[in-house]
């Protein structure tokens, strides 16, 4: 017995050095990155006084006071509604005597179309504390080369659009840069710099509330093209423009292509895409949106979407819009799309690419 006992002690130690090697001798489990954006250098900033649904705005008067900077134009079918949402969410994430400080400051960079009563119909869609600023074509190029934006008119008509920098600038208390924000960064990383600058913390972040966009739509056997989670984003009575979005899938084995599109809602129906390139975003006309065989096409905001041009009157949240796609096959898919605010952007890639199977 004497023996089978000191078998057994013997077996116990062996095991516990085994187990003490095996803890002595294991990596230690790697550390994920903390998530970082990358931000491009900061502006030389500078006071500017401009015209305000409340009068003259002057930058030097909200000294003291944090402020976000976003540039844009009420006729942007896509970014700027994007831009705008994600300060408004960003502002519903700080503590509400910190976001009552914030003094938020969206700056037209077309003064030919938006007046001051166009703007203040446009931002008080997004978030009433929304300033909108608009000056003389001088005015607004002097402005936008102090915070170093970019901008050009690309088309000609009463229907053109504008190349632009879609950036957000945060100023400090004393007025100067702090940090130069994409316009599709997280509602929280805006809030946690607005926060920083303010010298305050952010309140819990919430999770968005986002409409239900319906179930995909029944196919005929044949058709080429199924389309799913479509909508129509819901913009300011004061714009003309808007782009809808949707999920484009080919359950068949040969390739097909959205080549162009009508809808009674919109008086010019076209295919976009949005180009991004050092802070700039240029929405181009494509002439197709490929579907590969047995993959699917996503048309997001920042990338490929329907442009709807010319409005025929403002659309209502929930409402449903008729869409019509026509494919290079000759077929035409119908479209109801319900009508709602896009989700702020989170910080990831652009959208809009086509899944390969």
């Amino acid at each position: 017995m004497k023996h089978v006992r000191l078998a057994i002690l013997a077996a116990t130690v062996a095991a516990a050095a085994a187990m003490a090697a095996v803890v002595l001798t294991a990596k230690p489990r790697p550390r994920l990155p903390a998530v970082t954006i990358a931000e491009r250098p900061l502006p030389a900033g500078g006071d500017f006084t401009l015209a305000s649904q409340a009068g003259r705005f002057d930058l030097a008067a909200v000294r003291g006071r944090p402020v976000v900077l976003a540039f844009g134009y009420t006729a942007c079918p896509d970014v700027c509604p994007t831009t705008l949402t994600t300060v408004a969410a960003a502002l519903r994430a700080l503590a509400p005597a910190v976001a009552a400080e914030v003094v938020p400051v969206f700056v037209s960079i077309d003064p030919g179309r938006d007046t001051v009563e166009q703007l203040a119909r446009y931002v008080a869609f997004f978030h009433p504390a929304l300033i909108g600023a608009v000056g003389t074509p001088a005015e607004i190029a002097a402005v936008a080369t102090r915070y170093d934006v970019t901008y050009a008119r690309v088309g000609a008509g009463p229907g053109y659009s504008l190349d632009h920098s879609a950036e957000l600038h945060v100023l400090d208390r004393a007025g100067r840069p702090a940090a130069r924000l994409p316009h599709d960064v997280a509602p929280e990383v805006l809030a946690a710099a607005l926060a920083r600058v303010a010298g305050a913390a952010t309140s819990p972040p919430t999770t968005p509330v986002v409409a239900a966009s319906g179930p995909p739509l029944a196919a005929a056997a044949d058709q080429a093209v199924v389309v799913e989670d479509a909508y129509v984003r819901l913009v300011p009575a004061a714009s003309p423009n808007t782009a809808a979005f949707m999920r484009l899938r080919n359950p068949t084995a040969a390739a097909r292509a959205v080549v162009g599109g009508a809808s009674p809602a919109a008086r010019t129906v076209e295919l976009h895409t949005h180009l991004h390139e050092d802070g700039v975003m240029r929405m181009r006309r494509v002439e197709r949106i490929d579907v590969a065989a047995g993959g699917t096409t996503e048309l997001a905001p920042g990338g490929l979407h329907v442009m709807m041009f010319d409005l025929v009157r403002p659309l209502v949240d929930g409402e449903t819009v008729e869409l019509e796609l026509e494919l290079d096959d000759g077929q035409r898919v119908r479209v109801a799309a319900p009508v709602r605010s896009a989700p702020p952007s989170p910080s990831s890639p652009m959208g809009g690419h086509a899944h390969r199977p």
